[in-house]
């Protein structure tokens, strides 16, 4: 079992406007995803509130960088970083 410094972390804001633009059904699409590229193990979806980026939502930092406005189709890009 890995230790939780060896995991990696996604975190998507959950907040009301983000909600609004999806964020719901992009996390998960996320852990549909985590599991098909077998990260499951080494990476967690952390779900947050709000990061203050509410008109560019779904906001999602992967890596220490913020990305907005996230779409499904850039989940498996996003995932990469990981592999």
């Amino acid at each position: 079992m890995e230790s939780p410094e060896n995991k990696k972390y996604i975190f998507i804001c959950t907040s009301k406007d983000c909600k609004k633009n999806g964020s719901k059904l992009l996390t998960r699409s996320l852990s549909t995803e985590i599991k098909k590229a077998a990260l499951k193990s080494s990476v967690v979806v952390v779900k947050t509130k709000c990061m203050n980026h509410c008109k560019k939502g779904p906001n999602v930092i992967v890596e220490n960088c913020l990305y907005h406005k996230v779409k499904e189709k850039e989940l498996e890009a996003l995932l990469n970083k990981f592999k």
